[in-house]
């Protein structure tokens, strides 16, 4: 049987997240991202001494309990480079101020 291939445009989150799950289902998965760098608005730059980060309010789904924080387990952005979890990412701060 042929495998299907899917076309994805735009490399940010939602983009990127699409393609790591279809490609987990067997698809082949082509991403289309007009920028030099994937990300979307999750992203950060620098200007003069300062870098500024775009991408903190991603950050609040992160915490477990939030409904989020499955879906980023399952991408691996909760793992530093040796594949450990972020402790703070398994801290249940539901009923904090974010």
């Amino acid at each position: 049987m042929k495998k299907r291939k899917v076309l994805i445009i735009g490399g940010g989150i939602a983009g990127l997240s699409a393609g790591s799950y279809l490609v987990r289902n067997g698809y082949d998965t082509e991403i289309f991202e007009a920028h030099t760098r994937p990300g979307g608005v999750c992203t950060s730059w620098k200007r003069g001494d300062y870098i500024f980060d775009y991408c903190i309010h991603w950050l609040v789904g992160t915490s477990s309990g939030t409904g989020y924080d499955c879906v980023w387990r399952e991408l691996g952005m909760l793992e530093d480079e040796q594949g450990k979890t972020n402790s703070n990412s398994q801290n249940d701060h539901s009923g904090e101020n974010n």
